[in-house]
C-alpha cells in the first residue's frame, strides 16, 4: 500500500519539534549537597552554610543563560551517596555511575571545611559519560559573607567551575532619550533612543549612574553575575521648575498639600476660637445684667457689691427662688460661658496653635527644602562636570545607532 504525500508530509512535520528539542536540549547536571569535613563536621553554622551554598549553586544551574539544566532529582548530598554506595574514595568511575543513575550527564560535588579565614570550599565537575574530570575549583568564603554574600560567591564559583566567562554585561532602558552612562565613576557609554549596553563588567556589585539634560542624576547599584547580562530600567526624574507649583510627581508635593490642609485647620480653629470668645463675653454681659435685675439680691451670700456679685454664678446657685427670670437668665449665661470657655481651652486654642506649627513645618518641607535640594544637586552636578575631561569619547550602542560619540564639555 502506498502512503499519500500529504500523510508523509504531516508525519515529518509532527516529528520536527521532537528533533528540535533533542538537538537543543541542554545536558543535565546534578549538584550534590556539600559535605562538611574536618573538625567542623558537627558545627551547625558550617552545616547551615554548606546547605545554603548548595541551594545557591543549584539556583545558578537553573539560569536560562547557563550551559546546563538542573537534573530533576538533584537533591541528594555527597555524604548520603558515600554512605549508600561504595564510593567512599570518590572514584571517578563510581561517581560517574551514580551521576548516570540520577539521569545527569554532569555531576558537581565537593566539600566545605571551616578555616581561620572563613569556609574553604572545593568543588569538582565530572563528566559521567566519559568518566573524566572536567574541572576543579576552590575558594575561601569569609565569615562576614555568610549568609548574605553566598549568592554572589556561588555565581563566581559556579562560573569558574564550568568555564563560563567571568565578565558580565548590562542592558539599560531609560525614559531619557540621550544621556551619559557611568559605571563605578567612569564613563562607559551613551544612551541612544533610551537604551544602552555595557559589556566587560566583572561579577559583583557596580555603581551605575546616568546623566541626561533635563533630568536629575540617576544613581543605583546593580549586581552583575559572571557571564550574565543583567537588565536595568532607569526611570529618571525630570528637573522641576522654581515656581513651587503643586503638580503630581514634583518633589515635596505631599508636604505642599499638607501645608494647605494645615492652613485650613488654622482657619477653622481660629474661627472657633473667636466665636467661643465672643460667646464668653456675651455670657458675662448677661450675668451682669441679670445680677442687676434680681430684686432680692440682698438675700444672697455674699452680698452684692455695686449691683454685681463677686462670683455671680456661685452666688446665684444659692438663690431661694430658682424660677425667678433674672436667676434663670444668670444661671443660663453661666452655663453657656463655662461651655465655650472649655471649648477655647481644650479644643480651639490647641487646634489653632498645633495647626499653625504643623503648617510652618510643612511649608518648609514642601516649598523650601525641594528648592534647596535641587540647588545642591545642580551644584554637585556642575562640580562633577568641571572635574571631567574636556573631550570625552564614549561608545554608543542602541537600536538605531552603532558607533562612538565625541563630547566637548565647557
Amino acid at each position: 500500500m502506498r502512503l499519500r504525500p500529504s500523510l508523509i508530509l504531516a508525519t515529518c512535520l509532527a516529528s520536527l519539534p521532537v528533533l528540535a528539542s533533542s538537538v537543543h536540549a541542554k545536558p543535565k547536571v546534578a549538584i550534590l549537597g556539600l559535605e562538611v569535613t574536618g573538625q567542623s563536621s558537627t558545627d551547625q553554622k558550617a552545616i547551615r552554610a554548606a546547605d545554603d551554598l548548595t541551594k545557591e549553586l543549584r539556583r545558578e544551574a537553573q539560569r536560562d543563560s547557563g550551559p546546563y539544566e538542573l537534573a530533576p532529582n538533584s537533591n541528594k548530598t555527597l555524604l548520603d551517596i558515600k554512605m549508600l554506595s561504595e564510593c567512599s574514595d570518590e572514584g571517578l568511575k563510581c561517581m560517574s555511575e551514580i551521576g548516570q543513575q540520577m539521569g545527569a550527564e554532569r555531576l558537581i560535588y565537593g566539600k566545605l571545611e571551616r578555616k581561620k579565614a572563613g569556609y574553604e570550599v572545593s568543588l569538582k565537575l565530572l563528566n559521567t559519560e566519559s568518566k573524566k574530570s572536567e574541572g576543579t575549583t576552590s575558594a575561601v568564603i569569609p565569615f562576614s559573607e555568610v549568609p548574605d554574600g553566598l549568592g554572589k560567591r556561588a555565581r563566581q564559583i559556579y562560573a569558574h567551575l564550568i568555564g563560563a566567562p567571568e565578565e558580565g554585561g548590562l542592558e539599560i532602558s531609560s525614559n531619557a532619550e540621550r544621556g551619559t552612562v557611568f559605571v563605578d565613576g567612569e564613563i562607559k557609554t551613551s544612551l541612544s533612543a533610551g537604551s544602552a549596553r555595557v559589556s566587560g563588567l566583572s561579577s559583583g556589585s557596580h555603581a551605575v549612574a546616568i546623566e541626561a539634560d533635563g533630568f536629575e542624576r540617576f544613581e543605583t547599584d546593580v549586581e552583575v553575575g559572571a557571564g550574565a547580562t543583567e537588565t536595568l530600567r532607569a526611570s529618571l526624574v525630570p528637573l522641576g521648575g522654581d515656581d513651587g507649583g503643586d503638580e503630581e510627581g514634583r518633589p515635596g508635593h505631599g508636604w505642599r498639600a499638607a501645608f494647605w490642609t494645615g492652613v485650613i485647620a488654622v482657619g477653622v480653629g481660629g474661627g472657633g476660637w473667636a466665636y467661643s470668645g465672643l460667646q464668653v463675653l456675651s455670657a458675662q454681659d448677661d450675668v451682669t445684667a441679670g445680677s442687676k435685675e434680681y430684686p432680692r439680691g440682698n438675700e444672697l451670700t455674699p452680698p452684692p457689691s455695686g449691683g454685681r456679685f463677686p462670683d455671680a454664678c456661685e452666688s446665684f446657685q444659692s438663690a431661694p427662688d430658682k424660677s425667678d427670670p433674672s436667676v434663670v437668665k444668670v444661671l443660663d449665661a453661666c452655663d453657656r460661658g463655662k461651655q465655650h470657655q472649655k471649648l477655647v481651652n481644650f479644643l480651639w486654642m490647641p487646634m489653632t496653635i498645633g495647626a499653625a506649627v504643623f503648617s510652618g513645618f510643612a511649608y518648609y518641607k514642601g516649598y523650601m527644602a525641594p528648592k534647596r535640594a535641587s540647588a545642591e544637586r545642580e551644584a554637585r552636578r556642575r562640580g562633577r562636570r568641571a572635574k571631567q575631561r574636556n573631550f570625552v569619547v564614549a561608545p554608543a550602542l542602541g537600536p538605531d545607532l552603532i558607533g562612538a560619540g565625541l563630547g566637548i564639555q565647557f
